[in-house]
């Protein structure tokens, strides 16, 4: 190292400084932190270009380079970034510190598809996936949503089309607006093209044939007295398709011999719940409304019968259930607020201590935030939840005591 070449040159006086520097090459420091200290160019172990390290002169393989130590100063002061006060004694505030927005990257100019660049081309593309034209669709209303490619077409909400689907073309309506998107299912459906008159006379002509072949397929399971309920039939060319319900384990082949022979086609059964018969069907809900499942709800999501405790409703089956028999999908609505509001609030029958003393909880009011404390027979009182307190908080709940121990007997006092 320089430093310690200088260092050396000092220790012997009978060197001379013209010497010196004749045997020091000039190193052009490559920091900011160089520039501040010019006499530590080369740091410890680094290599230099007559292949040793430290000095110019280079050391052996068994000796030690010689360390340049200026003052203590020095050691304790350390490379600062310039315009940046880190780690400053003074108290004042650290500086800000700004993020640039993490956007994505510019496509090249000469990309042909510069709006797909960052999905299929960019660093957050995924190995594998392919840019399609995403589009939601439904094939009857308020049913499940399926993902189709687009291609280049360009839809409305609402609008007709046909597609392309596992029964042929079929009608369907536009749920979502096309969309860009990385994906990796390459089994997409096609949206061939919007629908034309044509299109929708054939519709029309369509479901007047599967009202008729509903028709024949309930007297069928009349005549054949099977516990079965027919709900719906789609009619396609050479293909009906009928769905029905039924609690048994049912020998269906009479049924679907007597309705192809009757209609003169191919029969497929599809047997669903009667969550799905009445999405199907419709109907008025206890609220006055159209049922939700037949409107907009897609899906169907578990219920419990703990969601109606949780929003203090009566459990009678003529309150909590709906048109199919089962619990309503609207207590999933407000779950998440009950669940929400009810935290922090004590449960019925907890012992509190209230302004008046100790009592017990016997009703919760989520909504309000309110608690009826009872102090005894017929004496009760309703307060805010934020007024009362656990008399036994978490973790220090009384030991129940056994039974069979008695008390404990007093030691007898001795006889003075």
């Amino acid at each position: 190292m320089r430093a310690a070449q200088a260092q050396g040159g000092r220790d012997q006086p009978g060197r001379d400084n013209d010497a010196l520097q004749a045997e020091t090459t000039p190193v052009a420091p490559h920091a900011s932190a160089r520039a501040e200290h010019p006499a530590s160019d080369r740091g410890h172990g680094e290599r230099s270009d007559r292949g040793g390290y430290g000095g110019e002169r280079g050391f052996g393989r068994g000796s030690q380079p010689t360390i340049a130590r200026d003052s203590e100063a020095d050691l304790d002061e350390a490379p600062a970034e310039a315009g940046v006060a880190w780690g400053t004694d003074d108290g004042a505030p650290a500086p800000e510190i700004k993020l640039a927005p993490d956007l994505p990257s510019d496509a090249p100019a000469d990309d042909p598809d510069p709006v797909s660049w960052p999905l299929a081309t960019g660093p957050g593309a995924q190995l594998g996936s392919d840019v399609a034209n995403v589009v939601g669709v439904r094939f009857v209303p308020a049913g499940r949503i399926t993902w189709c490619d687009a291609g280049d077409g360009d839809f409305a909400p609402g609008e007709r089309v046909m597609v392309d689907s596992e029964r042929g073309p079929r009608l369907a309506w536009i749920a979502t607006v096309p969309q860009r998107k990385a994906t990796r299912d390459r089994g997409l459906r096609r949206v061939m093209r919007r629908a034309n008159d044509n299109d929708l006379r054939g519709e029309r002509s369509g479901e007047s044939d599967a009202q008729q072949a509903l028709r024949v397929a309930k007297d069928k399971a009349a005549d054949l007295k099977l516990p079965l309920k027919v709900f719906r039939v789609e009619r396609s060319p050479g293909k009906v398709l009928v769905y029905y319900t039924s609690d048994e384990r049912l020998d269906l082949r009479d049924f679907v011999r007597d309705v192809a022979g009757a209609t003169g086609a191919r029969v497929e059964l599809r047997q669903l719940g009667v969550r799905d018969e009445a999405k199907v069907v419709g109907g008025i809900g206890s609220c006055g409304l159209t049922l939700c499942c037949t409107t907009w709800l897609p899906d169907f999501v578990p219920v419990s019968i703990k969601m109606a405790k949780d929003q203090g409703l009566v459990l009678s089956p003529t309150k909590v259930s709906g048109q199919c028999g089962r619990l309503k999908c609207c207590l999933v609505y407000e779950q998440a607020g009950y669940a929400e509001l009810r935290k922090g609030l004590p449960k019925l029958g907890k012992r509190v201590i209230g302004a008046r003393g100790e009592g017990r909880v016997v009703e919760v009011d989520v909504l309000r935030q309110r608690v009826r404390v009872s102090y005894g027979a017929g004496d009760t009182e309703v307060v805010p939840a934020s007024e009362v307190k656990p008399l036994f908080p978490s973790g220090n709940q009384p030991q129940q005591r056994d039974p069979d121990d008695g008390p404990d007997d007093p030691e007898p006092e001795e006889n003075a």
